[in-house]
């Protein structure tokens, strides 16, 4: 899979990572980043590394769209030097919080970041805010968070500057293996609970044909119900991609006997079966490390694969 062709690449970068903290080990850190959701506690570390405290508010047992800030929180980021977060489009109830708790130049809001890469979704074309499943944009966020932290800590401003070269060069790695990974001519008919993974999608040539909901917080009509069952029928995808928040009884309800139940049932199942693979897209089970933002979008990319074109990957593997 993708965590054996980029092994090479991985050490590389974890070397470069371990040379810049021996040079500036000495250095005391003075930053403290709070961010909310892992994926921009993943980008954050890969910057400021052991020259800084990073922290992520929102854990595995919350939304994101419902988190509410405790007391303790609320000091957290009173002493954060830094806050960092998508934006009102997926934390909606911080919208005000941080306003109150912190100034506007200590706030970075990534969603609105120049040059970010945005895609639409939903009826009332708002922003998807699954911003950090496009590399691209991991790396503008990254860019940022190192202005800000030599802005701070000028004195390590070379080291923040290596850092992100070597998040660069890692990110860099890990797009052209999935590049090779998902083949877009290889690719067999896949549905998504939701247009959740567009900005992955769209960036390696991916294109789902079915969507079970269009919008998570708002049920299906019987109509649309009894439409997708018929689009799931016809076009008969291989792979049904979601999250771990998706309904599990709209989901029987929708697939109704074209399942399998999951990965773990017998790839001996009839091939007009959907075989439904949970991704993680909030890096729950990865581990934090200046690695781990690399480690969470090949997770994306070797979930992808490993349903929807196992061929490419083992041929890519052999190589």
């Amino acid at each position: 899979m993708f965590a054996e062709i980029s092994t090479k690449a991985t050490s590389s970068l974890l070397g470069g990572c371990l040379l810049i903290a021996s040079l500036y080990g000495n250095v005391h850190a003075d930053i403290t980043i709070s961010t909310t959701i892992r994926p921009l506690h993943f980008i954050a570390l890969a910057i400021v590394g052991e020259q800084g405290e990073v922290t992520a508010l929102i854990d595995s047992k919350s939304s994101p769209h419902h988190f509410n800030l405790t007391p303790s929180d609320r000091l957290e980021l009173l002493r954060s030097d830094l806050i960092v977060w998508v934006g009102p489009e997926l934390e909606g109830q911080l919208s005000n919080s941080l306003s109150k708790v912190a100034a506007s130049d200590k706030i970075i809001t990534t969603i609105a970041l120049p040059g970010l890469i945005s895609q639409k979704i939903g009826s009332e074309d708002q922003i998807d805010a699954h911003i950090w499943l496009d590399t691209r944009n991991a790396l503008l966020i990254a860019t940022e968070i190192a202005q800000q932290a030599k802005r701070l800590d000028p004195e390590n401003s070379e080291y923040f500057e290596d850092n992100l070269k070597q998040f660069q060069l890692g990110l860099n790695r890990a797009t052209n293996k999935i590049k090779l990974l998902l083949n877009p001519s290889n690719v067999k008919p896949f549905a998504v609970y939701h247009n959740g993974f567009q900005y992955f999608e769209k960036q390696f040539g991916l294109s789902h044909q079915v969507e079970l909901v269009t919008d998570p917080k708002i049920a299906p009509t019987i109509a649309q119900i009894i439409n997708t069952r018929r689009e799931v029928a016809a076009l008969k995808p291989l792979c049904l991609f979601g999250e771990s928040d998706a309904n599990p009884e709209l989901v029987r309800t929708m697939l109704s006997d074209y399942r399998r139940g999951g990965r773990s049932h017998s790839s001996s199942s009839s091939t007009n079966l959907i075989q439904e693979v949970t991704i993680d897209l909030l890096g729950n089970g990865i581990a934090e490390s200046p690695l781990a933002y690399i480690n969470l979008i090949t997770h994306v990319a070797d979930e992808f694969s490993s349903c929807l074109n196992t061929d490419t990957a083992n041929a890519t593997n052999n190589r």
